[in-house]
């Protein structure tokens, strides 16, 4: 890297840094950035924090991120469910067939095409995404599947892209009740320990993770995830999830750019399995309180930031020095 490389990095971190301590301290409409990091694939890190100690913090729909990762890595261990080799081809109906068997015909016949890869990349079928924060509210967390299953499958697997918390849910769902251990505990066992982050918790809907949201863990240990991603599944020398996975994750399954807010500073033209990806070659999952996770593998750059804020946008486009190197 040239010097003038390197300065342009610590200059981008440190405007925005800048502009996240202006949203923390109340100047802007955000607030309760906890703390960012940035680092490249030769060697360069810079981190600041705007509180004394690092908390433990929801990383809401960047959640997604450490599930999919979790299973990407228990399919490139041959893991199995029902006695079948875990897959993105692998259907779903077989996991939920009370439930299915309790819905209109033409639904359950849609439903019964929904492979593995639908539910990570929210295309299960669904015309609206559902089980957001506010959709849980006021159900019975144990009845979840329940409410899941009374919502109308519309069009075919993959036809139709509806940001949702649904098909992560359902996975939890699926490996809980095929096995003897959760989803918390694959993310744990093949993601978490290998790259030795151990405070990490997972938050759940009656007996399962909610997987979706609810991961908590500190702004330190997302960035490691963001540079175990950005460095193609390999951590300090150890392929922690197979390249092929990592390359899955940031595919363009699905390609939509509608929705987005026109302000904000990264502009998606893609969802792939748990990350939004750019024209410009960035892949990222955001969540609703402020948090970020965002990689560049062509230039090995990785940003991540956590915190308690009530506008995202606000948050990422803080960052926009960073964003636009």
């Amino acid at each position: 890297m040239t010097d003038s490389a390197r300065a342009a990095f610590h200059n981008a971190f440190e405007r925005s840094v800048e502009n996240l301590a202006a949203i923390s301290h109340g100047e802007g409409p955000g607030h309760g950035v906890y703390g960012v990091e940035a680092s490249t694939r030769d060697g360069l890190h810079n981190q600041h924090r705007f509180t004394t100690q690092e908390p433990l913090t929801d990383l809401r729909s960047v959640s997604k991120v450490v599930v999919a990762m979790a299973v990407g890595a228990a399919i490139d261990r041959a893991v199995t469910l029902g006695g079948v080799a875990l897959s993105l081809d692998m259907p779903i109906a077989p996991f939920f067939h009370e439930y299915v068997a309790g819905m209109p015909a033409a639904d359950a016949a849609r439903f019964r095409r929904v492979e593995l890869r639908h539910l990570m990349s929210n295309t299960v079928g669904h015309r609206e995404g559902f089980l957001f924060r506010k959709d849980v509210a006021g159900h019975d967390d144990d009845q979840l599947l329940d409410y899941i299953f009374s919502k109308p499958v519309e069009f075919e697997p993959g036809e139709h892209f509806s940001y949702s918390n649904v098909g992560w849910y359902l996975i939890s769902a699926m490996v809980a009740r095929e096995t003897d251990v959760s989803i918390a505990d694959w993310a744990r066992d093949f993601v978490l320990k290998p790259v030795r982050l151990a405070d990490v918790a997972f938050k759940r809907y009656g007996r399962y993770e909610i997987a979706a949201s609810g991961v908590c863990m500190t702004s330190s240990d997302l960035h490691r995830l963001a540079r175990l991603l950005a460095e193609g599944g390999i951590d300090e020398g150890r392929q922690i999830v197979s390249p092929r996975w990592v390359r899955e994750m940031m595919a363009d399954v699905y390609i939509t750019d509608d929705g987005q807010d026109p302000r904000r500073v990264l502009q998606y033209c893609s969802y792939g399995l748990g990350l939004w990806s750019t024209a410009d070659g960035w892949h990222y999952c955001d969540g609703s309180a402020g948090q970020l996770l965002a990689v560049k593998p062509a230039t090995g750059l990785a940003v991540s930031a956590v915190g308690d804020s009530p506008s995202v946008t606000e948050v990422v486009n803080a960052m926009q020095p960073l964003l636009t190197l």
